[in-house]
């Protein structure tokens, strides 16, 4: 059983005996005299290091078991290699954000993230450092649930879906719809094996997916995390897709105001390689570039954000900072 244990960053106050360079010597040494490196943890373990592994390390054991850096360590274990990159990936670093969420703050209950998670071989270092992404991610997931849940009896059709888990927190819809790029619906496909209710659409959100939409009726489209990464034109031709497929139809669209894309860049995000290409200062702005879409109304991820964090509720009178950040249009045909 191959063991790579990776101590996390270093602290600069240089102490040597510090648990995090303990834990450190523990593996080197097991190495370099040629032992059981598992054997060796297990002793430190023993000896009352249990909590120094789990705060500092991040511990992958490829073979099935546990991986983990602090609080992901105590709820990962592996059976299914991920390998992605670019857009794609980012959908790995929101589930984490919400199975995070779930096991220790609990601002939003995912049981399903946090099974996924169980289930990966991958590192999420990055995403587990990055707290404004993990923020982001959460006050999102509580503003759209919100909203999702005004819609019951709908069409649902989940744009750039990754391996969001919504479909599973919702009651009352007719069919719910799953659709992302070929790679990313392989992965879940594997994860997350759906049927009855519930279905996936390997394509692109710019292709011409109405056709695989079988049910009529009022529809919802969700649009999460995805036209921050696009281009203005591209955000149009999903609207040209959604309006041709559906004579009346909500969309709830996320939206980036165009000061953040130029100059904000989140850590995780950096790290898959994905960028931030495209803004749009508020849901009137938007739905002036959407022939045929009215603005219904917009809300402020601060408000999900003061869910859990208090202070945004004063934060959110601000005009500024309620500005600023990521909004949720609702939009209507």
């Amino acid at each position: 059983l191959r063991l790579l244990l990776c101590i996390g960053r270093t602290q600069a106050h240089g102490l040597d005996d510090s648990p995090r360079l303990r834990a450190d010597k523990v593996l080197h040494a097991a190495l370099r005299d040629g032992g059981q490196p598992a054997e060796t943890l297990a002793e430190h373990v023993r000896a009352g290091g249990r909590r120094q592994l789990e705060e500092h390390c991040v511990v992958y054991l490829p073979q099935g078991g546990l991986i983990g850096t602090g609080d992901a360590g105590r709820m990962r274990e592996t059976n299914s290699k991920v390998t992605l990159s670019g857009v794609p990936e980012t959908m790995l670093q929101t589930v984490y954000a919400r199975a995070k969420e779930t096991q220790n703050r609990g601002a939003v209950r995912d049981e399903k993230a946090v099974e996924i998670i169980r289930r990966l071989d991958y590192d999420f270092s990055l995403a587990d450092k990055d707290s404004a992404m993990s923020s982001g991610v959460i006050a999102r997931t509580i503003v759209l649930d919100r909203l999702t849940k005004a819609h019951p009896g709908s069409v649902a059709v989940n744009i750039a879906c990754g391996l969001d888990t919504r479909c599973y927190r919702m009651q009352g819809y007719q069919h719910w719809y799953n659709l992302d790029l070929p790679e990313t619906i392989a992965v879940r496909e594997k994860l997350l094996p759906e049927n009855g209710k519930i279905s996936q659409i390997a394509m692109s959100a710019m292709d011409d997916w109405g056709g695989m939409i079988r049910e009529s009726g009022d529809a919802l489209v969700i649009i999460e995390g995805l036209t921050m990464y696009l281009s203005e034109a591209d955000v149009q031709r999903i609207f040209d897709v959604i309006a041709r497929r559906f004579p009346r139809v909500t969309v709830l669209v996320e939206v980036m105001n165009p000061l953040v894309v130029r100059n904000f860049k989140e850590k995780s995000i950096e790290g898959s390689h994905a960028k931030f290409t495209w803004g749009v200062r508020d849901g009137q702005a938007l739905a002036a570039l959407l022939p045929g879409f009215q603005l219904v109304e917009e809300h402020s991820l601060i408000e999900g954000m003061a869910e859990f964090l208090p202070i945004y509720k004063v934060l959110g009178k601000i005009p500024l900072v309620r500005n600023i950040s990521n909004r949720i249009v609702v939009l209507q045909k």
